[in-house]
């Protein structure tokens, strides 16, 4: 099967690039269409509903985020490839929720585009087996059928809707959703993960006494789990978590893979059992950032207070984005004090941690290579200890993303002082200002609506013509002044952008004598 397929990009030589440098017959996949504007990428989308989209991050009219998140409010089943110079936590953790399947840093690096598209390609061609398959169903989970079950989860009351209006009544066994996400799968598993790994849960919680039905999505084991044969149904959880451990333990200790297992509370209408899908959803979304190899299984249902925990990490990044010291102080504080008082202290070190790191990120993207001196313990055991430290810390970068205006006025003046010298470029200006060079780039687009190449180049002709009009230098000498080596390729981009040579210019202008 050929899986179509969308570029949209708003630098044509990427797309250009992407469409040239990708053997796509020989990867199943055939371009159906492309663009470099958010918004007719998105016309495009909802005309092909294609397989696959690559889109850049930034585009006039509509972001690729925006895109991905109107795929999936739409249901669309495309796989989606974010291009981006964006690094940071902020926008990985926006691709994630959006159910973003790769996000690769630019520049871009074709082979591991190449390796992206191929395991998208093999998770498409997983899925079309797995339509193909035959659910196994708990006997008495004929009515509604497995396919409704399994919509009602995904989409809620959606599911329910009837062409002609209204929405079906139906009654729903009491049950839990039990998620499953592999990390670091083998490469000789690839796309047979789930089919493989499915039978051990089946097996298991059977053996246990439970019936369930199985299904697949966004790559991950979905089961619903029977508790009517259950007295006490949150004991019947228990239980359950508990064998589900057990079995993903087993799995991964004898693949070497990382496993996530999901248990959602007990749902018990059509309502609560896509809440409980929503749920394990969150769960999965979170784990991928922890990164550790370990199984984590059941992670307990969030109280209110955990989700104010969450928020209020996400009060103080916004402050620190935003480069305001005195809210940042103020909800930093109130963070430390809402962590102290929680009952569950695994959260409380996690959320801890999980801001130190997002922190740490954003400093990072932001040429900042200073960390502050804090104690391993702070991370994992005495977590209050050193607050003012981190604090102090927060501030800092708060300072130093503040500093944006400054280092753009730093960095023109570095090229007015440079733009003759041909070696002078980004790299050299990112090595001058102690900035890396991502962010620099990200920077000067931000504050300039323009790349930095071309800010560069038209500055570089700007004074060319100062000097085609008001000098009787050469044209080769003034090339040469300008900082282009070669003077042909002057001549080229000058009459690229101005329509005419270096010599018409002139002449028209303001013409002297021959030279």
């Amino acid at each position: 099967m050929s899986y179509s397929m969308i570029i949209l990009d708003d630098e044509p030589l990427i797309v250009s690039g992407i469409s040239k440098s990708i053997p796509w017959e020989a990867e199943n996949c055939r371009l159906v269409a492309s663009s470099g504007d958010g918004l007719k990428g998105k016309e495009l989308i909802d005309k092909y509903k294609p397989d696959i989209l690559i889109s850049d991050i930034i585009m006039p009219g509509c972001s690729g985020l925006e895109l991905a998140e109107h795929c999936r409010k739409n249901h669309y089943k495309t796989k989606i490839i974010i291009l981006s110079a964006y690094s940071d936590f902020h926008y990985a953790q926006k691709a994630i929720t959006y159910k973003v399947s790769e996000y690769i840093i630019k520049p871009i690096d074709f082979d591991k585009l190449l390796q992206s598209i191929r395991t998208v390609v093999q998770e498409l061609d997983a899925e079309q087996r797995s339509m193909k398959a035959e659910p196994v169903a708990a006997s008495h989970l004929t009515q509604p059928s497995v396919q409704m079950l399994f919509d009602i989860a995904r989409h809620g009351d959606k599911a329910l809707e009837q062409p002609g209006g209204g929405k079906r009544s139906i009654s729903i066994q009491p049950g839990v959703v039990i998620s499953v996400q592999f990390y670091n799968v083998p490469f000789e598993l690839g796309d047979n993960v789930l089919p493989l790994m499915q039978g051990p849960f089946i097996t298991g919680l059977n053996d246990a006494g439970y019936s369930l039905i199985r299904g697949s999505s966004d790559h991950q084991l979905l089961f619903l789990c029977d508790l009517t044969k259950g007295i006490d149904y949150e004991t019947s959880r228990q239980r359950i978590v508990k064998k589900v451990g057990e079995v993903a333990r087993g799995i991964c200790q004898s693949r070497d893979m990382v496993c996530v297992v999901a248990v959602s509370s007990v749902y018990k209408d059509p309502q609560s059992l896509h809440k409980a899908y929503k749920e394990n959803q969150s769960i999965i979304e979170e784990s991928y950032f922890e990164k550790r190899p370990a199984v984590l299984t059941s992670i307990h249902k969030r109280n209110e207070s955990d989700h104010d925990a969450a928020l209020s990490i996400h009060d103080v990044l916004h402050q620190l984005s935003n480069s305001n010291e005195g809210k940042l102080r103020q909800d930093y504080l109130q963070l430390c004090d809402h962590l102290e008082s929680l009952r569950n202290r695994e959260y409380a070190k996690h959320a801890f941690r999980e801001l130190y790191w997002q922190a740490t990120n954003m400093a990072s993207q932001a040429g900042m290579i200073k960390k502050p001196d804090l104690k391993q313990e702070t991370m994992n055991e005495n977590f209050f200890a050193d607050q003012k430290k981190v604090l102090s810390y927060l501030l800092e970068i708060c300072g130093f993303l503040a500093s944006g205006e400054n280092i753009i006025g730093r960095l023109r003046i570095l090229i007015d002082n440079n733009y003759h010298d041909p070696d002078f470029g980004l790299a050299q200006a990112a090595e001058s200002l102690q900035l890396s060079g991502s962010y620099l780039s990200r920077l000067f687009k931000e504050k300039m609506n323009k790349n930095f190449t071309d800010y560069l180049m038209e500055l570089r002709l700007e004074r060319a013509k100062e000097l085609l009009l008001h000098t009787d230098m050469k044209i080769e000498k003034i090339a040469n002044k300008v900082g282009f080596v070669n003077h042909n390729y002057f001549g080229q981009v000058f009459k690229r952008v101005t329509g005419m040579t270096p010599r018409q210019y002139r002449q028209q202008q303001h013409p002297l004598p021959n030279n």
